[in-house]
């Protein structure tokens, strides 16, 4: 991980994936929103999924190219990218993209990517547990995911947080209506973001102490 602070990855078994559940996290990484200026960061991450994990997230085959114009244009909508950090590099992402400004004058769209080497190890739900919450806290309904009938994997995550399936050809949308945000949802969000600061200032130090020591 990032810094000792988020060097460990804890298992809740008895935390569902319900409706409305912003209960303990399933895994206690180092995740945080990226600003607009860390787009290359988002970029990297996603050059680095492997073919298969590449064409689930985009459903379909894309180029190197196109990944680079996703990214450098993803300024232009309402979204907030929340991104997983092992060792101070973006090994997975979940992307809500909202339909409208302000946020609870419509829903929004998830995304979720996570690196080959990083699956099974509940980042993916971590990180789609916090991009409801964030939705949640803005209004946002209906959460929805679109993606392809064999990515089972996001099947599986869809339905532990209790959305609803439709199937239309080789593609499934997912929804959510979640309810309105609560003072534990705000809490919830507010927290991981302080404890991101945080994690962040303390990288920060560490790094400025090791260029002194061998300045």
């Amino acid at each position: 991980m990032s810094d000792s602070a988020d060097s460990t990855v804890t298992c809740h078994p008895g935390c569902t994936g319900s409706r409305n559940a912003v209960g303990p996290a399933l895994v206690q990484p180092l995740i945080r929103k990226l600003a607009a200026t860390e787009a290359p960061l988002h970029a990297a991450h996603l050059l680095r999924l492997g073919e298969h994990d590449r064409a689930m997230r985009f459903m379909g085959c894309v180029t190197d190219a196109h990944i680079a114009r996703y990214c450098r244009d993803a300024g232009r909508n309402e979204r907030c990218v929340l991104a997983y950090f092992e060792e101070g590099v973006v090994r997975g992402v979940a992307e809500t993209v909202f339909d409208a400004r302000p946020a609870w004058l419509g829903g929004c769209e998830l995304a979720l990517s996570v690196e080959s080497g990083h699956q099974g190890r509940g980042i993916g739900t971590e990180l789609m547990r916090r991009a409801i919450v964030l939705a949640r806290n803005r209004g946002a309904a209906p959460v929805r995911i679109l993606f392809l009938r064999e990515n089972r994997r996001m099947r599986a995550l869809a339905l532990r947080f209790g959305m609803t399936l439709a199937v239309s050809g080789t593609e499934i949308e997912a929804s959510l209506r979640p309810q309105w945000p609560n003072p534990f949802t705000l809490l919830a969000e507010n927290l991981g973001d302080g404890h991101a600061w945080w994690s962040r200032w303390l990288a920060g130090r560490a790094a400025s102490a090791k260029r002194a020591a061998h300045a």
